[in-house]
């Protein structure tokens, strides 16, 4: 069983090895990342779903969450 989970997992390290490096995901990933790491992109997606009335529940939870997260930075760094 592990031998065939190691396998697909060579088998799918490269296919992202051979398709997923490009120049323009080199530029673009680091990007993501770093809004990831900041909490922007959940930012932005909850900006989205606001737009949409089924969906401003999620809005809602997204944002506590995003407002807690930021709190507990600014604890920290005092």
């Amino acid at each position: 069983m592990a031998m065939k989970y190691e396998k697909l997992m060579i088998i799918f390290y490269f296919f992202i090895k051979k398709y997923g490096q490009n120049r323009y995901l080199d530029i673009i990933m680091p990007i993501v990342t770093f809004m990831g790491n900041m909490g922007i992109i959940w930012f932005i997606i909850s900006i989205a779903l606001i737009l949409d009335k089924p969906y401003r529940i999620i809005f809602i939870v997204l944002q506590q969450g995003y407002s807690s997260s930021i709190q507990q930075i600014l604890i920290n760094v005092k």
